[in-house]
Protein backbone atom coordinates (compact mmCIF):
# COMPACT_ATOMS: atom_id res chain seq x y z
CA UNK A 1 0.00 0.00 0.00
CA UNK A 2 3.32 2.32 0.56
CA UNK A 3 2.97 2.78 -3.48
CA UNK A 4 -0.76 3.76 -3.41
CA UNK A 5 -0.42 6.28 -0.91
CA UNK A 6 2.97 7.52 -2.70
CA UNK A 7 1.30 8.02 -5.86
CA UNK A 8 -1.82 10.00 -4.30
CA UNK A 9 0.67 11.97 -2.51
CA UNK A 10 2.76 12.58 -5.70
CA UNK A 11 -0.99 13.06 -7.43
CA UNK A 12 -2.04 15.54 -4.78
CA UNK A 13 1.50 17.94 -5.25
CA UNK A 14 1.30 18.34 -8.47
CA UNK A 15 -2.38 19.36 -8.67
CA UNK A 16 -1.61 21.69 -5.91
CA UNK A 17 1.42 23.21 -7.99
CA UNK A 18 -1.00 23.04 -11.13
CA UNK A 19 -3.81 25.24 -9.28
CA UNK A 20 -1.37 27.72 -8.08
CA UNK A 21 0.24 27.70 -11.15
CA UNK A 22 -2.96 28.71 -13.23
CA UNK A 23 -3.48 31.50 -10.63
CA UNK A 24 -0.53 33.12 -10.90
CA UNK A 25 -0.50 32.86 -15.01
CA UNK A 26 -3.83 34.00 -15.32
CA UNK A 27 -3.14 36.75 -12.66
CA UNK A 28 0.24 37.78 -14.14
CA UNK A 29 -1.00 37.66 -17.41
CA UNK A 30 -3.98 40.32 -16.92
CA UNK A 31 -1.28 41.81 -15.03
CA UNK A 32 0.76 42.73 -18.16
CA UNK A 33 -2.18 42.46 -20.44
CA UNK A 34 -4.04 45.65 -19.25
CA UNK A 35 -1.31 48.29 -19.10
CA UNK A 36 0.03 46.92 -22.45
CA UNK A 37 -3.28 47.37 -24.22
CA UNK A 38 -4.12 50.69 -21.98
CA UNK A 39 -0.72 52.34 -24.36
CA UNK A 40 -1.47 51.30 -26.93
CA UNK A 41 -4.85 52.96 -27.30
CA UNK A 42 -6.44 50.55 -29.32
CA UNK A 43 -9.88 51.67 -31.22
CA UNK A 44 -12.44 48.57 -32.07
CA UNK A 45 -14.24 48.92 -35.08
CA UNK A 46 -16.87 46.66 -33.16
CA UNK A 47 -17.45 49.13 -30.16
CA UNK A 48 -17.02 52.17 -32.14
CA UNK A 49 -20.43 53.34 -30.96
CA UNK A 50 -18.84 53.27 -27.05
CA UNK A 51 -16.86 56.58 -26.41
CA UNK A 52 -15.00 54.98 -23.31
CA UNK A 53 -11.80 53.64 -23.19
CA UNK A 54 -11.65 50.27 -26.19
CA UNK A 55 -8.36 48.97 -24.03
CA UNK A 56 -10.03 48.13 -21.25
CA UNK A 57 -12.47 46.16 -23.79
CA UNK A 58 -9.80 44.25 -25.54
CA UNK A 59 -8.33 43.39 -22.33
CA UNK A 60 -11.52 41.86 -21.30
CA UNK A 61 -11.92 39.99 -24.04
CA UNK A 62 -8.89 38.90 -23.95
CA UNK A 63 -8.44 38.50 -19.96
CA UNK A 64 -11.94 36.48 -19.70
CA UNK A 65 -10.54 33.52 -21.08
CA UNK A 66 -7.46 33.28 -19.02
CA UNK A 67 -9.39 33.71 -15.96
CA UNK A 68 -11.85 30.85 -17.34
CA UNK A 69 -8.96 28.45 -18.05
CA UNK A 70 -7.62 29.10 -14.56
CA UNK A 71 -11.18 28.52 -13.46
CA UNK A 72 -11.19 24.84 -15.49
CA UNK A 73 -7.90 24.04 -14.51
CA UNK A 74 -8.75 24.72 -10.16
CA UNK A 75 -11.97 22.32 -11.01
CA UNK A 76 -9.62 20.19 -12.01
CA UNK A 77 -7.14 20.38 -9.05
CA UNK A 78 -9.26 20.58 -6.60
CA UNK A 79 -11.06 16.92 -7.81
CA UNK A 80 -7.84 15.78 -7.98
CA UNK A 81 -6.73 16.74 -4.23
CA UNK A 82 -10.03 15.14 -3.11
CA UNK A 83 -9.22 12.08 -5.07
CA UNK A 84 -5.82 11.94 -3.31
CA UNK A 85 -6.84 12.53 -0.39
CA UNK A 86 -9.70 9.50 -0.49
CA UNK A 87 -6.95 7.08 -1.92
CA UNK A 88 -4.14 8.20 0.59
CA UNK A 89 -7.15 7.42 3.37
CA UNK A 90 -8.23 4.48 1.79
CA UNK A 91 -4.61 3.09 1.51
CA UNK A 92 -3.84 3.31 5.32
CA UNK A 93 -2.99 6.95 5.22
CA UNK A 94 -0.04 9.26 5.48
CA UNK A 95 2.63 9.05 7.60
CA UNK A 96 2.98 13.16 8.10
CA UNK A 97 2.41 14.59 11.44
CA UNK A 98 -0.77 15.58 12.83
CA UNK A 99 -0.18 19.06 12.26
CA UNK A 100 0.95 18.55 8.96
CA UNK A 101 -2.13 16.78 8.02
CA UNK A 102 -4.66 18.82 9.90
CA UNK A 103 -2.65 22.26 8.28
CA UNK A 104 -3.26 20.56 4.68
CA UNK A 105 -6.71 19.96 5.14
CA UNK A 106 -7.66 23.42 6.20
CA UNK A 107 -5.58 25.42 3.89
CA UNK A 108 -7.23 22.88 1.02
CA UNK A 109 -10.65 23.44 2.88
CA UNK A 110 -9.88 27.16 2.28
CA UNK A 111 -9.11 26.94 -1.06
CA UNK A 112 -12.11 24.58 -2.22
CA UNK A 113 -14.16 27.36 -0.72
CA UNK A 114 -13.11 30.22 -2.22
CA UNK A 115 -12.56 28.19 -5.58
CA UNK A 116 -16.35 27.03 -5.47
CA UNK A 117 -17.53 30.72 -4.71
CA UNK A 118 -15.11 31.79 -7.96
CA UNK A 119 -16.15 28.77 -10.16
CA UNK A 120 -20.29 28.99 -8.70
CA UNK A 121 -20.87 32.35 -7.84
CA UNK A 122 -18.85 35.31 -8.38
CA UNK A 123 -17.65 33.85 -12.12
CA UNK A 124 -20.87 33.51 -13.65
CA UNK A 125 -21.98 36.87 -12.35
CA UNK A 126 -19.30 38.72 -13.61
CA UNK A 127 -19.59 37.06 -16.82
CA UNK A 128 -23.25 37.78 -16.85
CA UNK A 129 -22.45 41.31 -16.21
CA UNK A 130 -19.45 41.17 -18.79
CA UNK A 131 -21.73 39.52 -21.74
CA UNK A 132 -24.22 42.44 -21.37
CA UNK A 133 -21.91 45.01 -21.20
CA UNK A 134 -20.41 44.03 -24.77
CA UNK A 135 -23.97 43.54 -25.72
CA UNK A 136 -24.99 47.17 -25.33
CA UNK A 137 -21.57 48.39 -26.21
CA UNK A 138 -21.66 47.11 -29.22
CA UNK A 139 -25.03 48.42 -29.78
CA UNK A 140 -24.22 51.82 -28.87
CA UNK A 141 -26.31 52.01 -25.90
CA UNK A 142 -23.58 53.83 -24.01
CA UNK A 143 -25.68 54.27 -20.65
CA UNK A 144 -26.62 50.49 -20.43
CA UNK A 145 -22.74 49.45 -21.50
CA UNK A 146 -22.06 51.80 -18.46
CA UNK A 147 -24.32 50.22 -15.66
CA UNK A 148 -23.36 46.52 -16.86
CA UNK A 149 -19.47 47.78 -16.67
CA UNK A 150 -19.74 49.26 -13.32
CA UNK A 151 -21.65 45.77 -11.67
CA UNK A 152 -19.07 43.86 -13.31
CA UNK A 153 -16.08 46.77 -11.89
CA UNK A 154 -18.04 46.71 -8.66
CA UNK A 155 -17.03 42.57 -8.11
CA UNK A 156 -13.90 42.86 -9.83
CA UNK A 157 -11.82 43.91 -6.55
CA UNK A 158 -13.37 40.96 -4.74
CA UNK A 159 -12.53 38.49 -7.64
CA UNK A 160 -8.80 39.36 -7.25
CA UNK A 161 -9.26 39.13 -3.17
CA UNK A 162 -11.09 35.70 -3.71
CA UNK A 163 -8.47 34.28 -6.47
CA UNK A 164 -5.35 35.78 -3.55
CA UNK A 165 -7.11 34.07 -0.90
CA UNK A 166 -6.98 31.36 -3.30
CA UNK A 167 -3.57 31.20 -4.35
CA UNK A 168 -2.47 31.88 -0.61
CA UNK A 169 -4.42 28.76 0.58
CA UNK A 170 -3.11 26.47 -2.52
CA UNK A 171 0.17 27.68 -1.25
CA UNK A 172 -0.22 26.92 2.12
CA UNK A 173 -1.43 23.39 1.54
CA UNK A 174 1.73 22.60 -0.91
CA UNK A 175 3.63 24.05 2.17
CA UNK A 176 1.63 21.61 4.57
CA UNK A 177 1.71 18.50 2.09
CA UNK A 178 5.72 18.83 1.37
CA UNK A 179 6.58 19.58 5.16
CA UNK A 180 4.48 16.21 5.98
CA UNK A 181 6.29 13.67 3.17
CA UNK A 182 9.83 15.35 4.33
CA UNK A 183 9.11 14.64 8.07
CA UNK A 184 6.89 11.20 7.97
CA UNK A 185 8.52 7.95 9.28
CA UNK A 186 9.62 5.50 7.05
CA UNK A 187 8.11 2.25 8.66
Amino acid sequence: MRSVTRCSETLNLIALALWAGALIGAGGAAAILFPTLKQLAPSLPDFAAFPDDHWKIAGGLVGVRLFVLADVVQLGAACATILALIVTRLAGGTQASRAATGLRLVFMAIAWLLASYQIMVLGPRMQTNLNAFYAAAKAGQVDAARVNRDAFDTDHPIASRVLGGTLLAVMGALAASAWGLSARKEP
